[in-house]
């Protein structure tokens, strides 16, 4: 055999090497292709949670004031009520020469 015949021989075998490799690449492409990177939507799913969280709490202390406010007008109404429904008191009337339970002036 002579330099030619090896050097065609070693360039077969170096094109099928070559052929294999790009075929294991491409393999590895596909495989990344179907297993998406998810540490960008984990990191948007906790910012998310986080102000859903902001925003829970936010509609919570809301709720509690609203509550607080609802409590206090139903007893300032009550107290209305009361002072609105109740008589006036009488007056007291004296007579001369009798004294109060209070005491006198003189």
């Amino acid at each position: 055999m002579n330099n030619n015949c090896f050097s065609r021989i070693s360039q077969l075998e170096l094109k099928q090497q070559i052929d294999s490799l790009n075929e294991e690449l491409q393999n590895v492409r596909e495989a990344l292709n179907n297993h998406p990177d998810l540490d960008p939507y984990v990191k948007k799913l906790i910012s998310c949670k986080h102000k859903v969280t902001v925003a829970l709490n936010v509609l919570q202390a809301s709720q509690d004031r609203l509550n607080e406010i609802r409590r206090m007008v139903n007893k300032e109404k009550s107290v209305r009520t009361t002072v609105i429904t109740e008589p006036p008191p009488e007056p007291e009337q004296g007579t001369s020469g009798v004294v109060s339970e209070k005491g006198s002036i003189n």
